[in-house]
């Protein structure tokens, strides 16, 4: 606190010192500083967005932007400013008026995202079928899975499993031979990175004679730590709790692209399309990270 006093004391002015102690909505580049500020802090006084600026240095300048300078640790500052809609600076532009540096927002852009994409080949075969199958899920948590397995699989009599709620592989494995021997047609709900737990579901199918798909979920991993951060925060009743970053590593590392020559009868690609108002659209396209 020792520079900021000095800054205080300068300044002469009220100062609120904000800190995120959390990877929460409060953590930059998410707003929730900001809104507790306007909504809480501010003395009921309204801020003039367009006669305010943010002052940030992770601003996502690469390595040599000036002579000697490491790159940005980050671009969460310049991401704030955006969220909110202020005029950014850097501190060397603002406090020096030096020229700003070029900079990368990063690998993943959500304000470039498409509104509206195809679900899925629309040449391909129907998502539900009539006949009785196993359909193996693949992809990164917060890819959509669950969402797409609740609205396109579940209604029509697909038996629901998931590992989040059966806690283990093999209760998995068990749940999914019940019911193909119930003579219903199973959906798996789960990750599944890697070849040899496909392998489980894919040999179950094969014993009951019936046919297996894979439903592989193309959101990649920035995508999907995006709609994490997005759906954790959204006050609705199917919010969830923030996933640490060892569930995206840990998928990455095991990740085997699903092929055809593991026994599958059809490979389906699924894309992430966002469903919402317009409003939730403007929020979805906030930065999250």
């Amino acid at each position: 606190m020792a520079h900021q006093r000095v800054y205080m004391d300068q300044l002469a002015v009220p100062v609120w010192i904000l800190a995120a102690m959390n990877k929460d909505q409060y953590r930059k580049p998410m707003t929730g500083m900001w809104d507790f500020l306007e909504e809480k802090e501010n003395e009921g006084v309204p801020i003039d967005r367009s006669q305010s600026f943010y002052v940030g240095d992770a601003a996502g300048r690469e390595a040599g932007w000036k002579l000697t300078m490491k790159k940005d640790h980050s671009c969460v500052d310049r991401k704030f400013a955006a969220n909110i809609g202020l005029k950014f600076h850097t501190p060397e532009g603002f406090f020096l008026n030096e020229a700003e540096a070029p900079f990368s927002w990063g690998a993943f852009n959500p304000q470039e995202y498409p509104r509206t994409l195809p679900l899925t080949d629309q040449s391909s075969p129907p998502i539900a079928s009539k006949e009785k199958e196993v359909i193996v899920f693949v992809g990164y948590p917060s890819s959509g899975k669950s969402y797409f397995a609740q609205k396109y699989l579940v209604p029509e009599g697909y038996e629901y499993v998931n590992q989040d709620t059966l806690k283990s592989r093999d209760k998995c494995v068990k749940a999914c031979k019940n019911a193909l021997a119930a003579d219903k047609s199973v959906v798996i709900d789960n990750t599944n990175p890697e070849a040899s737990t496909r392998a489980l579901y894919i040999k179950l199918a094969q014993l009951a004679s019936v046919p297996v798909r894979c439903f592989y979920f193309t959101a990649d991993e920035h995508l999907a730590r995006h709609n994490n951060l997005y759906r954790a925060v959204q006050p609705s009743p199917t919010a969830r709790e923030v996933l640490g970053d060892i569930a995206f590593r840990t998928f990455k590392s095991k990740f085997q692209e699903p092929k055809l020559s593991e026994g599958f009868d059809e490979i389906k690609k699924i894309n992430f399309v966002f469903e919402g108002s317009d409003a939730q659209w403007q929020i979805w396209r906030q930065w999250r990270h």
